[in-house]
């Protein structure tokens, strides 16, 4: 068992200090929280409402006495449909009335790809000291990116009493999320997960209580956030294509540093990223042709590479997807989720081949990678060529194989 596994497993033993229980000024419990700093706990939107004192308790805290707490209304995102016409929001932060003791806080953690097993507090009927259910993190759906959790077991489905409570990766032991809500279809039930980045882009004063990388580099924002550009459609198409996970896992373009093409990828990565695709950016690009707009969650980095070594780009990469102990390509293949990176200034990195052949063992080990070059050249073609052309040619002549050797061993039959 590996360290993080083992701090997971103990992490189940005992109540988290952080762990919030949100009662009604009757005591009805009404969900579950997260104490992110001594005067404020956040929560699920639909478990308070702006102009009503609630109760937080600290149940992992002996002694420690209920405080009253409400929500201002610029602070609580009740779920709405966004343009796109997907689910958002559901979120708050309560502020408490008096501070608790600032050791028992917590912070929330970004993580690209969420996958593999989680525990969440929270408070079913019945038990109002909480318990951890376990579940599995099986993916984003949405423009909000909500994340679904499988529950482990039937009876670990996660009850109203979860709502808000936060959500613990083994892996890195750290708070990734908080659960929202519960489905219950007719063969299988699971409840969803608002990620941290998805949290930041609705209520981003929480950024002050957040670890981790952010997904996009910052020399790749700006523009596409002011709407300052022109729209290039059928390159927006094509990105958006392959933000959906459309066609060969590898796409090598052209977009020079200024102009339509610089903004219509800086508007694609935005919009794919959680944390940056607001409601605001949004609603300014909801008169694009759909076939345009990426959805969110679709990448887990993008980085300008201009000047970094092999290395330092594969140290981005692993931070993102909380590989600390062996930040090696080969480790892709034990993800459930493949890597989707965005890798822009491709041939003005400080080791262009280096970078092409860690770019090579990446894509074999099932990355998606988006190649930007600044300006056409050898480079460019260098790399469409490595990880576009050969890799086709060579799987349609192990399907011609294929197909001759089935031919063959039906011939006499035919």
């Amino acid at each position: 068992m590996t360290r993080t596994g083992e701090r997971a497993v103990k992490s189940r033993l005992r109540t988290p200090t952080w762990i919030a229980r949100i009662e009604a000024p009757d005591g009805v419990v009404l969900g579950a929280g997260v104490l992110l700093a001594p005067d404020r706990v956040l929560t699920a939107g639909h478990v308070v409402t702006p102009g009503t004192r609630y109760a937080v308790r600290l149940v992992g805290v002996p002694g420690q006495g209920a405080v009253t707490a409400t929500v201002r209304p610029d602070e609580h995102v009740p779920e709405r449909e966004d343009a796109f016409g997907d689910r958002s929001g559901d979120l708050a932060l309560l502020r408490l009335a008096e501070p608790l003791p600032a050791e028992h806080t917590t912070r929330l953690y970004r993580l690209a790809s969420p996958h593999g097993p989680v525990s969440m507090y929270g408070f079913p009927a019945g038990d109002d000291g909480g318990r951890w259910h376990g579940a599995t993190l099986v993916a984003a759906r949405g423009r909000d990116s909500r994340v679904q959790l499988r529950p482990l077991t039937p009876g670990e489905l996660a009850a109203p009493g979860f709502s808000g409570g936060g959500v613990v990766d083994h892996a890195t032991d750290q708070v990734i999320g908080i659960v929202l809500s519960v489905d219950e279809g007719q063969v299988s039930a699971f409840s969803q997960m608002s990620p941290t980045e998805t949290i930041l882009s609705h209520l981003p004063q929480a950024a002050a209580w957040t670890d981790g990388a952010s997904a996009v580099d910052p020399r790749l924002r700006g523009r596409a956030a002011n709407g300052a550009g022109r729209l290039d459609v059928p390159f927006a198409t094509e990105l958006a294509g392959w933000f959906r996970g459309e066609g060969w896992p590898v796409l090598v373009t052209v977009a020079p540093a200024r102009g339509d093409r610089a903004f219509t990828l800086e508007r694609a990565v935005t919009l794919a990223d959680r944390e940056l695709r607001t409601r605001r950016n949004t609603s300014a690009f909801s008169h694009d042709p759909p076939e345009t707009v990426p959805p969110a969650g679709a990448h887990d980095l993008a980085l300008d590479v201009r000047q970094l070594t092999a290395e330092q780009v594969m140290d981005r990469i692993a931070e993102r997807l909380g590989i600390r102990d062996d930040p090696r390509p080969e480790r892709l293949a034990t993800l459930r989720v493949p890597l989707a990176a965005v890798l822009v200034g491709v041939e003005q990195s400080a080791e262009p081949d280096a970078l092409l052949a860690l770019l090579d063992r990446l894509a074999r080990h099932g990355a998606r990678l988006l190649l930007v070059h600044r300006r056409q050249g050898g480079r460019a073609a260098q790399a469409a060529e490595s990880l576009v052309h050969r890799p086709l040619r060579e799987r349609w002549s192990r399907l011609g194989a294929q197909l001759d050797r089935i031919i063959d061993e039906l011939g006499p039959a035919l």
